[in-house]
C-alpha cells in the first residue's frame, strides 16, 4: 500500500510541475489555458492521470485566482502581492487550490509539495516564504474550506 501511495504522490508531483509550467507560460505569452495547455502537456510527455490532475489544477487557479489572490494578500505583511516572484505566486496559487477544492488532498502535501517546487524552480529563500504564507493562509482559512467542502 506504502509503495503504491508514494508512487501516486511521485506521479501527482510530476503533474504540479507541469501545471506550474502551464501557468507560468500563460501569464508570459498571454495564451489561452487550452492552447497552452496542450502545448506543454505533449511537450512535457504527461498522460494519463498526470495529465488530467495537472489540468484540473490549472483550471481550478484560473477560475478561482482572484480569491486565491485575495488570501494570499490577507497575510502578506509589508509586501504586495506584484512583488511576490511568479513562481512563488504560482506555487502559491496552485496549493491554495489543491487546499480550497481538492479535498482528497491532504493540506500538508499541499504545503510539502509547493515548498519542494520552490527549492527547485525558485530562488533559496523561496522555500520558507511559500511555507510561511500557506500555513498562514490554512490556519486563517480552515473554517472557509471546511465550509467549502461540506458545500455550506
Amino acid at each position: 500500500m506504502k509503495a503504491r501511495q508514494s508512487k501516486k504522490w511521485s506521479a501527482r508531483r510530476r503533474a504540479r510541475e507541469v501545471a506550474l509550467k502551464v501557468l507560468y507560460a500563460m501569464e508570459s505569452s498571454g495564451g489561452s489555458l487550452d492552447d497552452v495547455f496542450l502545448i506543454v502537456a505533449d511537450e512535457e510527455g504527461v498522460s494519463g492521470a498526470q495529465r488530467d490532475f495537472a489540468e484540473a489544477l490549472c483550471r481550478e487557479v484560473v477560475a478561482h485566482r482572484k480569491e486565491l489572490d485575495a488570501w494570499i494578500e490577507r497575510v502578506l505583511e509589508h509586501w504586495r502581492i506584484e512583488r511576490v516572484s511568479r513562481i512563488d505566486h504560482l506555487l502559491l496559487c496552485i496549493a491554495l487550490a489543491e487546499y480550497f477544492y481538492f479535498p482528497d488532498i491532504p493540506p500538508k502535501v499541499s504545503i510539502d509539495e509547493a515548498v519542494e517546487l520552490a527549492r527547485t524552480y525558485s530562488t533559496a529563500q523561496s522555500p520558507a516564504f511559500v511555507n510561511g504564507v500557506l500555513d498562514a493562509i490554512m490556519i486563517q482559512g480552515k473554517g472557509l474550506a471546511n465550509e467549502l467542502r461540506l458545500g455550506v
